[in-house]
């Protein structure tokens, strides 16, 4: 199940009025929202401590990013691999034609992060949607071999990725991968 593209705007105009993203680093990422008996979307602080992929993300925040008192990353689902890709977008541009004046979201803390999955959407669609936001890539596995180099994070280039993909089809490969643990 996707997102409409309006479920879409409406949940990331909740996002940026979330006070809890106040200079935080902010990860959009997939899962999709559960809703309450009266069929409406649950607080996003709830969404993203029982939603799959956010509760799995939040949970391996490394021990040392908490032992240094380092505010862990706020993570909110938002639909599959594609809504995610065009959130991450949605907001960008939000911002770039004007900040609005309630929101808590520092764009250069906002990140994606997608499973790499069989599914690799494109992302000359999205792009060219918000063609004023340059993104130097036009598809995930490009941006996943830029990324990896020999199933580890290239240093040289991962400062400058927002839009991450995962190394693996499904995350949780991750555990069961010793080189991959640290």
């Amino acid at each position: 199940m996707s997102f409409t593209s309006k479920q879409l705007k409406e949940h990331c105009n909740r996002i940026i009025k979330e006070p809890s993203i106040n200079n935080k680093i902010v990860v959009l990422c997939e899962g999709f929202f559960k809703t309450s008996d009266n069929n409406e979307a649950l607080e996003l602080k709830e969404q993203a401590e029982t939603t799959q992929d956010a509760s799995f993300y939040y949970q391996a925040t490394p021990k040392w990013w908490r032992k240094n008192r380092k505010s862990p990353p706020e993570f909110f689902p938002c639909g599959s691999q594609q809504n995610v890709i065009e959130a991450y977008f949605y907001l960008k541009n939000l911002h770039k034609i004007t900040t609005p004046i309630d929101s808590y979201l520092n764009t250069d803390k906002l990140f994606s992060l997608v499973d790499i999955d069989f599914k690799k959407d494109s992302l000359l669609k999205t792009k060219k949607k918000y063609s004023d936001i340059l993104y130097p890539f036009d598809n995930l596995e490009a941006i996943y071999d830029d990324i990896y180099l020999d199933g580890m994070v290239n240093k040289e280039t991962q400062d400058k990725h927002k839009l991450w993909v995962t190394g693996f089809l499904h995350k949780e490969a991750y555990f069961f991968t010793p080189e991959l643990r640290d």
